[in-house]
């Protein structure tokens, strides 16, 4: 019975011993494991950072873009304004054409009127001789 007991002291201690080399090697696997963690951690911050860069990078050129359309909508909408004032002066002075137009046909009818309801020019006299 005591070489039974001693074998299976034996066999604890090896069991131990392989338990403590699983220990270990699980000891330093969860070391590697939270180190790779911490790395992990670490590239998760900095993909985080550079997230927060570009959406404000994003955020300053949608404003950017924002106010250069409101700036372009302004020109715009000043240029349809002397779009119409022009189409108005173009009107007026459209007018302003027909009215010159039909004084200057009424002038040349008076005119052809006067001119043939004038007296013939008196023939000149021969110079005698």
């Amino acid at each position: 019975a005591l070489g039974e007991a001693d074998g299976a002291i034996s066999d604890g201690r090896a069991g131990v011993r392989q338990a403590a080399a699983r220990e270990s090697v699980l000891f330093s696997a969860c070391g590697d494991a939270d180190a790779d963690l911490g790395s992990a951690a670490a590239a998760a911050r900095e993909l985080a950072a550079a997230a927060e860069d570009f959406r404000a990078g994003g955020e300053i050129a949608s404003r950017r873009s924002e106010a250069m359309v409101r700036e372009l909508q302004k020109g715009l909408r000043e240029e349809v304004a002397e779009h119409g004032r022009c189409r108005e002066r173009l009107g007026v002075l459209e007018g302003e054409l027909e009215e010159a137009k039909a004084e200057a046909a009424a002038l040349r009818e008076r005119a052809e009127q006067a001119a043939s309801a004038a007296p013939p020019p008196p023939a000149a006299e021969a110079p005698p001789g």
